[in-house]
């Protein structure tokens, strides 16, 4: 029957609004509504009671309204690739089930520092001023664990993000970061980090950050230097260094313990620091080197002299 539907896609149909029948889908958990041409939030999406997951990219409305507390029961919400996008209603970030938000190519709406509405609307009431602009209340703060803000033009960390403390997936690239947003640096709960394509020349990895990182990306950046203290990233098992202007590897990376993967495709080494290997399990490296001098060092990596 129809009405049991779980999983719905109706996206690139022209599509401007849904018809009031739309609520018989009670027991749909996906919906795909993406490249459309809906100029607001349908209404009828909020007696969704099961939805869990929801793309809505790319079509026109302006602003996500406050009613959007009403679909307690979505984890996944993919809102990008808008031009018209200008702010968010606070309450999408009262939804506890919320576990992965994506705002890629959402220019428009980064270009406003604060981009949060507080006209909250809750069980029928609206919040005093107070209550609704407390961050407090904001329990996506513990619950949300991946956001994707990539393409964006940013080169600061949004300040509406840097109180999500518990992400395990942060994509912040194609922006133009000349860093590593100190912002997250307490971010410690990472275990995906993903900064390619952005403009950055030097890292810097101290002790204390990124404990949990799994996977690391900083593939097209303009990385000249890299430095990694000892004992952090002792967790990272993919690390990707691809075109860069790197000159050496940092020897702590071959001291990075459970590091099984390095990516440094498109980069030209002219130098490589000697000294012993002591990792027991084999890393799979393809190395670009200009002087073949240098050769006698990576044998040494490698436990052969």
């Amino acid at each position: 029957e129809i009405n049991n539907i779980k999983r719905l896609i109706l996206n690139d149909l022209t599509l401007f609004k849904l018809p009031n029948q739309f609520e018989n889908f009670k027991e749909c958990e996906e919906l795909d509504l993406s490249n459309n041409e809906f100029k607001e939030f349908p209404q009828v999406l909020y007696s969704l009671a099961n939805l869990k997951i929801l793309y809505f990219n790319a079509n026109e409305f302006d602003t996500i309204s406050s009613e959007i507390i009403k679909m307690d029961s979505l984890e996944t919400l993919h809102i990008q690739d808008y031009d018209c996008l200008i702010n968010i209603n606070s309450n999408l970030f009262r939804l506890q089930n919320l576990r992965e938000l994506n705002l890629a190519f959402d220019y428009l709406l980064f270009e406003n520092d604060d981009f949060f509405a507080y006209s909250v609307y809750s069980d029928n009431q609206i919040y005093t001023e107070n209550e609704s602009n407390d961050p407090t209340n904001f329990v996506s703060y513990t619950f949300l664990k991946k956001l994707i803000i990539s393409n964006n033009s940013l080169d600061m960390f949004p300040k509406n993000f840097t109180n999500f403390f518990n992400l395990e997936e942060l994509d912040i690239s194609n922006n133009f970061f000349e860093e590593i947003p100190y912002e997250i640096h307490s971010f410690t709960n990472l275990e995906i980090l993903n900064i390619s394509f952005n403009n950055i020349a030097n890292i810097i990895i101290k002790n204390g950050m990124f404990t949990k990182l799994l996977k690391l990306y900083l593939q097209c950046n303009r990385i000249t230097e890299l430095s990694i203290s000892d004992n952090t990233l002792q967790s990272l098992k993919t690390l990707d260094l691809s075109c860069n202007n790197l000159p050496k590897l940092d020897k702590n990376i071959f001291q990075l313990k459970r590091l099984k993967k390095l990516i440094v495709v498109g980069v030209i080494f002219t130098e490589i620091e000697k000294f012993p290997y002591i990792k027991h399990d084999p890393i799979s490296l393809i190395l670009t080197i200009k002087n073949i001098n240098v050769l006698s060092n990576i044998f040494c990596y490698n436990g052969n002299i």
